[in-house]
């Protein structure tokens, strides 16, 4: 696959602080309430890769029902399409790419709130809050995070079901509890070359797993990110609910991949309507498994029921639901 680049833009802009809603007033990020007004549509397809349950000890199972596995599995990928409050939990450094179309545009405030579903802990002001960092791309390639700090302590370790402060936290995704979600201000990346902020098609958010000593699990300024550790059930992670978009991108969709005909026949063959010319593809399930990889030519899968069609040119990747029937 196609090297895809990750870049975190700082140095560039300072953190200034914005009209927020209660009870979090003067926190960097604004808390939006799932059911705000200004909030229009969500992702129109998701790519879940989940992590593991434990990432320190990769052997470990949890069983919920008839399933068991060491990584994370609760909840559905199309779960986190569209406006749902239902979840999917990503595990530890698990990640989630979702699509948007129209695209994510930029204006005034936050232009996008990512939704997960903490709640009230013990201690006052302290909730459950599982965290992600957000990187946003206008191409599905290049990848700018937003910068993202933390102020909880680490000098101990947050149990599994203890709480932390938001106001301690900057540019994480999960920040606020269920009904808020976590709005995110593209011009906070404006002078990022890599991304163009007036047209975002791609969101990803990568699961922080809170492990104080984990080498990976640091924030801008590269100290540790604390938040509850181990969580080690099928529904660990960062547990994603939807992502909502306020400011829809004025620049036109010139270049988003559609297939034809959709609904498809099993096995039949796929018109890929397309302005770059397609390298390979991958056909994937509901749930995230990849089914098939192939080239230039496109051919429904057996089966009947919903799929993501991932397409992939020498510059851009883009995902397709497609509905076989």
């Amino acid at each position: 696959m196609m090297k895809q680049y990750f870049l975190v833009c700082i140095g560039l802009f300072s953190l200034v602080a914005m009209v927020a809603q209660t009870p979090w007033d003067a926190h960097v990020n604004e808390s939006i309430p799932w059911d705000d007004a200004s909030i229009s549509y969500g992702a129109a397809s998701v790519a879940i890769e989940r992590g593991y349950i434990n990432h320190r000890d990769t052997n470990a199972t949890f069983t919920q029902d008839s399933t068991t596995s060491n990584r994370a599995f609760a909840g559905q990928p199309k779960n986190a399409v569209g406006l749902t409050q239902n979840v999917v939990s990503l595990g530890d450094f698990g990640q989630a790419t979702l699509q948007f179309n129209p695209p994510i545009g930029n204006s005034t405030g936050s232009d996008f709130a990512v939704f997960e579903n903490g709640f009230n802990a013990p201690g006052e002001g302290k909730y459950f809050l599982e965290l992600a960092h957000v990187a946003v791309s206008s191409d599905g390639q290049r990848f700018v995070f937003f910068p993202a700090n933390s102020y909880t302590q680490t000098t101990e370790q947050v149990a599994s079901f203890e709480g932390i402060a938001p106001e301690n936290l900057e540019n994480l995704a999960g920040c606020f509890p269920h009904p808020y979600g976590t709005g995110f201000d593209l011009s906070l990346l404006q002078d990022c070359t890599a991304i163009n902020i007036n047209r975002i098609t791609h969101v990803r958010l990568v699961d922080v797993c809170g492990d104080i000593n984990a080498p990976k699990n640091s924030d801008t300024r590269g100290t540790p990110i604390n938040d509850p550790y181990p969580t080690a059930f099928h529904s660990g992670g960062f547990d994603l609910m939807a992502v909502g978009v306020i400011h829809a991108s004025t620049q036109t969709v010139d270049n988003m991949a559609r297939v034809a005909p959709n609904p498809v026949a099993p096995q039949q063959k796929v018109q890929l309507l397309w302005n770059e010319p397609l390298t390979h593809h991958q056909w994937v399930s509901a749930s995230g498994k990849i089914l098939s990889t192939g080239g230039s030519k496109v051919s429904a899968p057996q089966q009947s029921g919903s799929y993501f069609l991932k397409v992939q040119s020498a510059t851009s990747v883009q995902w397709i639901k497609v509905q076989v029937e």
